[in-house]
C-alpha cells in the first residue's frame, strides 16, 4: 500500500513510463488513445489526501497516467488545419505576411527575430486568412523598433521548419508550435500597420518598454542580467557571461522561477497584511491572513503574465494558488501533491510544454526537495537546539541546494551533457546575492521606471552591485579546474530509473526502499551496457552528414565502436559556436564521449570552424590534415591540438585510417602540399560490403578529371563546394546512386540527390544490398 508522500512520485513514474514506452511506437499509432485520462488526471491530487480505498483508485490512476504519457509521448506535430500558414505556403517562396508580434523580440548578433502571430498571407496579388506563428528574421538596425503586440506587414521568403533537423536536436522553435521561419534582408520590407491592442498586447508592451528602460539606466551586461532575471529574456546574455553560469551551475538564477513569484507574493502578503490590519472595518469583516493571502494571488498572476507564463512560473503560480485556496479553507497542503496538480494542469493547457528542459528541471528540483530536503536538514544539525540560526536558516538552506541539484542532476545530463560539479558551493553563494539582494530590489525598481524613472533607476543601479558579485561567482567557479563534466545522452529509461534510485536510497531503511535501489540500479547498468554493447558490435559503418548550414561535417560510426569526423564547419557568429550547438550534441546523443579521429580535408574556415570546442571536449587520438599551414584560426586550431596532446599527422594518398575486415576508410587523394588548398583537399573513400561513400572535400575540376582517369566509383557522393560545382564528367564517371549536398542554400531538388538545407541531416546505412539514405526530415525527399 503507497503512503500519501509516495503517491506523486509513483504517479509521476507511472506517467514517464507511458512518454518512454510512447517513443518507441510511431506518433501514428497513439492518436486514437482516448482522453478521457485528462477527468481523472486533475482529480489525481485530490484523491490522494483521501480517505478512499487504494484498491479502487490506485489502479485507475495508473491506468490513467500510463495513458497520458503514452499520448504525450511526441512533441505535437505540424498542424493539421488547412487555414494554419505552415499549410499555405511553399517553401521558400516570397510573400507578404500580416500579423501581430508576440513576445519579445530576440536578438542575434546583427539580427531581431520577430515572432509574428499571422493574420493574413499575401502572395502577389492574392489575399488569404491564415493562422499560426511565423518566426521573422530582420536586420538589427532598425530606426524604431516595431513594439510587441503592434500590427505589422512584413514582405519575406518563407521556409518551412522541421521539429529537428539533426539527430537528437529537437528545434526550440517547433516546440512553441512554430512551423515556419521567414528572412527579410532589408528594413524597408518591415511597416508597423497599427498600435498594441488588448491584454497581451498591453502585456507584450510593457516587457518591451521595461528592456528598453533597462537597457537606458543600467551598463549592457546588468541590463542584459536584469532582462533574463526580470523578464525573462537571455538573448542579450554575452556569450562569456552565458557560458560562467553554465559551467558554475547557476543558470537556474537568472531564470524566472517560483523564487520570484514567492518573493512577490511574500512581499505583497506583508503589504496587504499591514494595511488591513489598520482598518478597523476590515478586521471585523474579514480574516486579515486569508484576506492578505488572497490579495497576494493577482499580483503573483500580474507577474506570471509579465515574465511570458513559462512553464516554471506557471508551475509556482498554480501551486501558490492551491496554497491560498487551502489557507484559506483550512485544509493541509502537501508540497508533492501541489506539484502534481500544477504539472497536470500543465499538461492539459500545454502539452508541449512536457517536452521542454525548463517544465521537466522545475518538476525534478521540486521531486529533488520533496525526497531529501527534510532528512538532509535533520541530518545537517542533529544535535543542535531547533533556535540554533544554523539550524534554523543556514541548514535548510544547504539542505535544499543539495536537494534540487540531486533532483535535476539526470536531466541535465539528459538535455545538456553536462554535470557542474560545483553547484552546490556556488550556489550557496550566489543565491543569497539574487534572492535577497539583486531580486527584490529589481521587482521593486521595475514599476519605478514608470512611476518615477529616478526612483527606479537607484534602486536597479543599488540591486546590479549584487548582479555584478554574482557574475564574478560565476566566473570563479567556471574557472576552476574540471567545473563540470561533459556526457554522453543516457537512454530515458536510465533517467526514469536514477530517480528510482534516489527514491529507493532515500527509503533504504524499508524493504520496499532497498528493492527499489536495487532494481533501479540494475536497469542503469543494464540500459548503459546495452548501449555500449550496441555500438561495439556494430558490423558495418554509418555515415551522418549533419546540417550545419554552410559548411560540412560528416559523422563516421564505424565498427567496434571506432568514431571519425570528418571536417567540422558552418555557420558562426560571436554567438553560435557550430561545434558547440551543432555536432557536440548530435556526438552526445549517439552515445559518443570521445572520438578516434578527426579529419581536416583542408583549411577553410567552413571545414573546421566548429573544430576547437570538439578537439577540447572529445580528445581525439589523432588529427589528419592536408597540410599544416593555413590562416591565423586554422594554425590556432593546430597548437591547441598540439597542445592538448593530440597526435596531429599530415597523410597523403594511399593513407588507411581505417581497415578492418572489409571496412575501410582510406585516403584517395590530396594532401600533397601542392596547389590550392581545395585542389589539395584529402579525398576520402569510406568503403564497406562493396559499396563505397565518396568524400572530396572542396576539390576543383582538375582533381575530379584525374579521379576520373583512375576509374573511381562510389555508390554515394558527397559534392564539393556545397553543389555549387557540378562536373558533369565527374558524375558520370564516377557514377553515384545518389548526391549528397551540405549547403544552407535552397538548392532545386534534382533526381536521386539530396541537400541538407531541404532534407536535414542525412544518415547513409551501409547493408548487404547497398547503401540506404533516411532523410531526419521526411519533406523535401524525392523517392527514388
Amino acid at each position: 500500500m503507497l503512503r500519501a508522500p509516495a503517491l506523486p512520485f509513483a504517479l509521476a513514474a507511472i506517467f514517464a513510463s507511458g512518454m518512454i514506452a510512447g517513443q518507441q511506437m510511431p506518433a501514428s499509432a497513439l492518436s486514437s488513445l482516448p482522453a478521457a485520462y485528462l477527468l481523472v488526471a486533475t482529480g489525481a491530487f485530490v484523491f490522494a489526501g483521501q480517505k478512499v480505498p487504494h484498491r479502487l483508485i490506485l489502479p485507475f490512476l495508473a491506468v490513467a497516467f500510463f495513458l497520458a504519457g503514452l499520448s504525450n509521448a511526441h512533441p505535437p506535430g505540424r498542424p493539421r488545419d488547412p487555414h494554419h500558414i505552415a499549410n499555405q505556403v511553399t517553401d521558400g517562396k516570397e510573400y507578404t505576411v500580416v500579423g501581430r508580434i508576440a513576445g519579445l523580440p530576440a536578438r542575434f548578433t546583427d539580427r531581431l527575430r520577430l515572432i509574428i502571430d499571422s493574420q493574413r498571407l499575401i502572395d502577389q496579388q492574392e489575399e488569404r486568412p491564415v493562422l499560426g506563428l511565423v518566426a521573422v528574421s530582420v536586420p538589427a538596425a532598425l530606426p524604431r523598433p516595431p513594439e510587441p503586440g503592434s500590427l505589422v506587414a512584413v514582405r519575406c521568403r518563407l521556409f518551412l521548419r522541421s521539429a529537428s533537423r539533426n539527430p537528437g536536436i529537437n528545434d526550440p522553435l517547433a516546440r512553441r508550435n512554430i512551423w515556419v521561419s521567414g528572412h527579410t534582408p532589408s528594413n524597408a520590407f518591415l511597416a508597423a500597420l497599427a498600435p498594441p491592442t488588448g491584454l497581451a498586447g498591453a502585456i507584450d508592451r510593457f516587457r518591451f518598454l521595461a528592456g528598453q528602460r533597462l537597457e537606458a539606466v543600467l551598463p549592457a551586461t546588468q541590463a542584459a542580467l536584469y532582462r533574463a532575471l526580470l523578464l525573462g529574456d537571455r538573448s542579450r546574455l554575452p556569450p562569456a557571461t552565458r557560458t560562467a553560469f553554465q559551467r558554475a551551475g547557476l543558470v537556474h538564477l537568472l531564470a524566472i522561477s517560483g523564487l520570484h513569484i514567492g518573493l512577490l507574493g511574500l512581499f505583497a502578503y506583508a503589504t496587504a497584511l499591514f494595511l488591513f490590519r489598520r482598518s478597523f472595518h476590515l478586521l471585523i469583516w474579514c480574516n486579515a491572513p486569508k484576506a492578505a493571502t488572497l490579495a497576494a494571488l493577482p499580483v503573483m498572476a500580474a507577474y506570471a503574465l509579465v515574465a511570458g507564463m513559462q512553464p516554471p512560473v506557471l508551475r509556482a503560480l498554480i501551486m501558490a494558488a492551491g496554497l491560498t485556496a487551502a489557507l484559506i479553507v483550512e485544509r493541509r497542503w502537501s508540497l508533492l501533491h501541489g506539484a502534481l496538480g500544477a504539472a497536470t494542469v500543465i499538461a492539459i493547457v500545454d502539452p508541449a510544454a512536457l517536452h521542454s528542459a525548463s517544465f521537466q528541471l522545475s518538476f525534478g528540483a521540486i521531486a529533488g526537495i520533496g525526497l531529501w530536503h527534510r532528512l538532509l536538514a535533520n541530518r545537517l544539525s542533529p544535535s543542535l537546539p531547533k533556535r540554533s540560526p544554523f539550524r534554523q536558516q543556514i541548514a535548510p538552506a544547504l539542505a535544499a541546494t543539495v536537494a534540487a541539484t540531486l533532483g535535476t542532476a539526470p536531466l541535465l545530463i539528459y538535455h545538456f551533457n553536462r554535470l557542474p560539479l560545483y553547484s552546490v558551493p556556488a550556489t550557496l553563494m550566489a543565491a543569497p546575492l539574487v534572492g535577497f539582494w539583486a531580486l527584490p530590489l529589481g521587482l521593486a525598481g521595475l514599476p519605478f521606471l514608470f512611476l518615477s524613472p529616478d526612483v527606479g533607476a537607484f534602486l536597479l543601479h543599488l540591486g546590479s552591485a549584487g548582479l555584478l558579485m554574482t557574475g564574478r561567482v560565476a566566473h570563479w567557479f567556471a574557472s576552476l579546474p574540471a567545473a563540470e563534466i561533459s556526457l554522453p545522452t543516457p537512454p530515458a529509461l536510465a533517467i526514469l530509473a536514477a530517480y528510482g534510485l534516489l527514491a529507493g536510497v532515500r527509503y533504504g531503511q524499508s524493504p520496499w526502499g532497498r528493492r527499489l535501489a536495487g532494481a533501479s540500479a540494475l536497469c542503469i547498468a543494464a540500459t548503459l551496457l546495452a548501449g555500449a554493447l550496441g555500438r561495439y558490435a556494430r558490423e558495418l559503418p554509418r555515415a551522418t552528414v549533419l546540417d550545419v548550414g554552410h559548411g560540412s561535417a560528416v559523422l563516421i560510426e564505424l565498427p567496434r565502436n571506432v568514431n571519425v569526423l570528418v571536417d567540422g564547419g558552418g555557420f558562426r557568429s560571436p554567438t553560435y559556436d557550430v561545434g558547440q550547438r551543432i555536432i557536440a550534441p548530435v556526438l552526445w546523443k549517439r552515445g559518443i564521449s570521445r572520438l578516434d579521429a578527426v579529419v581536416i580535408t583542408h583549411p577553410h574556415a567552413d571545414h573546421y570552424n566548429g573544430l576547437p570546442f570538439i578537439l577540447a571536449r572529445f580528445r581525439p587520438q589523432r588529427l589528419f590534415v592536408s597540410r599544416l599551414a593555413g590562416p591565423p584560426t586554422y594554425r590556432a586550431l593546430i597548437r591547441q591540438a598540439q597542445s592538448l596532446g593530440i597526435e596531429v599527422r599530415t597523410v597523403g594518398p594511399g593513407a588507411k585510417l581505417y581497415a578492418k575486415d572489409d571496412v575501410r576508410l582510406t585516403v584517395l587523394a590530396g594532401g600533397t602540399g601542392k596547389g590550392s588548398a581545395n585542389e589539395d583537399s584529402l579525398v576520402l573513400a569510406c568503403t564497406a560490403a562493396g559499396h563505397s561513400l565518396l568524400l572530396p572535400g572542396d576539390i576543383g575540376q582538375a582533381s575530379e578529371r584525374r579521379l576520373a582517369q583512375r576509374g573511381i566509383r562510389a555508390e554515394a557522393l558527397l559534392l564539393s563546394h556545397h553543389g555549387r560545382q557540378r562536373n558533369p564528367a565527374f558524375l558520370a564517371a564516377v557514377a553515384p546512386r545518389f548526391v549528397v549536398v551540405s549547403t544552407s542554400r535552397r538548392l532545386p531538388l534534382r533526381p536521386h540527390e539530396y541537400t541538407t538545407s531541404r532534407c536535414g541531416a542525412l544518415t547513409l546505412t551501409w547493408r548487404s544490398d547497398g547503401i540506404a539514405v533516411r532523410s531526419q526530415t521526411a519533406r523535401g525527399v524525392r523517392p527514388r
